[in-house]
This record gives C-alpha cells, structure tokens and sequence, in this order.
C-alpha cells in the first residue's frame, strides 16, 4: 500500500511540474514534443513498480549497480595496467622501484 501511494506521489507531482513546464511553451512548435516525452516518462513512472513486482527487487536499481559494478571493475584492470606499464618503464629507463636512479 505505502508503495502505491509513492508511485501516486510521483505521478502527481511530475504531472503539476509538467503542466508547469508544458504552459510555459504553450502554442509553441515544440508543444508536441513536450506532450510525448511527458507520456513516455509517465508510463515510466507507472510502469516501475510492475518491474519491481515482476522480477522481486528494485529493477531499474538493480540493472544500474550491475552496470556500476562493471564500469568499477573496468576502472581498476584499467588502473593496474597502467601502473605496471609505468613500472616498466621506470625499470627501463635505469630507475629502481623507489623512483631512484639505480646504481650500476
């Protein structure tokens, strides 16, 4: 119950802000663009809570920490083998791993 009622929230009060925005630009070109874009992100706002009940969590949440994850995990292979390129070529150049000139 406490989640349809959040869903009702939200759908009022995109509809109020919309409507807001949408008087604004009243008799414009681009009115009809704001009444679709409108539509589709309210069928988003409905659709939400039948994506979570159809798969049992969060599916919007749970689709963007999988890809969080991946992008996280991209970042440090990305990282590490940038140090270790970096490693190699201070160990080229004649420097010790402390960043010193090595003795020959």
């Amino acid at each position: 119950m406490e989640e349809m009622l959040h869903v009702v929230k939200n759908v009022t009060v995109f509809v109020l802000l919309f409507s807001i925005v949408s008087n604004l630009f009243a008799k414009s070109k681009y009115e009809k663009y704001f009444d679709l874009v409108q539509g589709v992100i309210l069928i988003i706002l409905v659709m939400m809570p039948l994506f979570s009940w159809i798969t049992g969590e969060d599916f919007i949440d749970g689709l963007l920490r999988d890809n969080m994850s991946k992008v996280e995990e991209q970042f440090r292979e990305d990282e590490l083998k940038m140090i270790g390129e970096q490693r190699e070529q201070m160990l080229q150049n004649g420097f010790g791993l402390d960043g010193r000139e090595a003795d020959e």
